[in-house]
């Protein structure tokens, strides 16, 4: 689930993914969303806020979505 929290000039968003079982498929399973939600799904919203809509004929890459987090 998605909850976005007014926060002084901006907004806070809590995640929480649930679900998960608790055995090796499911811990890589855990790894690889986890990977994608903070490296890749996550920074395309921020992107999205604060550059307008993407592209996705030509989206932000990783390393333009790494910069938003500096």
């Amino acid at each position: 689930s998605l909850r976005f929290v007014p926060e002084g000039q901006g907004t806070r968003l809590y995640f929480l993914q649930t679900g998960w079982a608790n055995d090796p498929d499911w811990d890589q399973g855990y790894a690889y969303f986890r990977e994608e939600w903070l490296e890749t799904s996550l920074p395309r919203l921020q992107y999205r806020f604060t550059h307008g809509p993407i592209d996705w004929n030509n989206p932000p890459d990783k390393q333009q979505l790494k910069s938003l987090a500096q």
